[in-house]
């Protein structure tokens, strides 16, 4: 045998996501999982590994095709985040809420933690209804009655529709992981969109601020907020960008500054950001700048934090 699983192995547990609740608060996303080690088995002269509780052989030292099996696990053990592909017979057996756990970790390397506040919005949600359910006992039928609970949450029409959104996309990821039959998902877009009067309040739509309003604002905010708010009119600039703004990201050489964010709300499609700061936009940079100088260390951050629970007090980090 080249490899053999232990005869004490049984169904494995998700000891990477967890299966617990999700977590209250967005990280920066965990470390890789620890990859597993051969070790030789004395009584049978094997080597073998340990995956998920499972022990594994992977045939004598020196075994070729031993040493094919073992990488190939340990690729498909870091692709999957820390736990094998499931079997068949174990895929019939997956909760909403063990395949949430998977989605929750996949989720947290490759969104911003501002991207995951609205998912996790919409998972309590689910978890709470269906989150002992067997993935492939959830249909149309689940997802509609999530959607009335949402409804009788006071939850909008545009924020339900969203939510239902989200909701089928940790299945269709489920899919391309092998943890979801495609049959699931494609029931699952059946359900189409609320239309106005079918469910959930309805808002206006949220229009942007007049500038001649802004700018009779503006006298009245903290300096802090004032420097921000006249930052993104002059570069178009996100509040997120603006907040988190570091002087190590500013490329000061020319006469136009330029600011490329580390983080951006596109950098998962590949895209480069870059603000423009003209010489208006670098004065209100430079006032901070010489009020905090710029420290020793080039990846200390100098952004504005806000505490609006004290009254909008804001200050500068060095």
């Amino acid at each position: 045998r080249v490899a053999q699983e232990s005869p004490k192995g049984g169904r494995y547990h998700f000891s990477a996501p967890g299966d617990h609740a999700m977590p209250r608060r967005a990280t920066a996303g965990p470390a890789l999982p620890q990859i597993p080690k051969l070790r030789l088995h004395k009584g049978s002269g094997l080597r073998r590994a340990r995956f998920n509780g499972r022990d594994f052989y992977f045939g004598p030292e020196g075994d070729v095709e031993g040493n094919r099996r073992y990488k190939r696990m340990v690729a498909e053990f870091l692709a999957n985040d820390g736990a094998l592909p499931l079997r068949e017979s174990e895929r019939k057996e997956l909760s909403i809420k063990e395949l949430m756990a998977r989605y929750w970790v996949a989720s947290k390397r490759s969104l911003q933690p501002d991207s995951l506040e609205p998912i996790k919005r919409a998972l309590k949600v689910l978890r709470r209804l269906y989150g002992d359910t067997l993935v492939e006992q959830f249909g149309p039928s689940q997802l509609k009655a999530l959607r009335i609970e949402m409804d009788r949450m006071k939850w909008s029409r545009n924020g339900i529709n969203e939510a239902t959104r989200r909701i089928r996309t940790v299945f269709s990821w489920g899919v391309g992981e092998e943890l979801v039959e495609p049959s699931v998902h494609m029931r699952l877009r059946g359900v189409r969109a609320l239309r106005s009067g079918e469910g959930g309040r309805e808002t206006k739509r949220v229009m942007p601020v007049a500038p001649e309003l802004v700018e009779k604002t503006i006298p009245f905010l903290p300096h802090d907020v004032r420097a921000m708010i006249q930052l993104q009119m002059l570069t178009g600039a996100r509040p997120g960008e603006i907040r988190r703004l570091r002087w190590c990201e500013i490329d000061t050489g020319g006469n136009v500054w330029q600011y490329r964010p580390l983080h951006h709300k596109t950098k998962h499609h590949n895209r480069e950001r870059t603000v423009r700061f003209g010489p208006r936009a670098q004065a209100l940079l430079t006032a901070f700048k010489n009020r905090n100088p710029e420290p020793s260390d080039p990846g200390q951050s100098v952004k504005v934090r806000l505490d609006l629970a004290q009254g909008g007090s804001s200050r500068f980090l060095r």
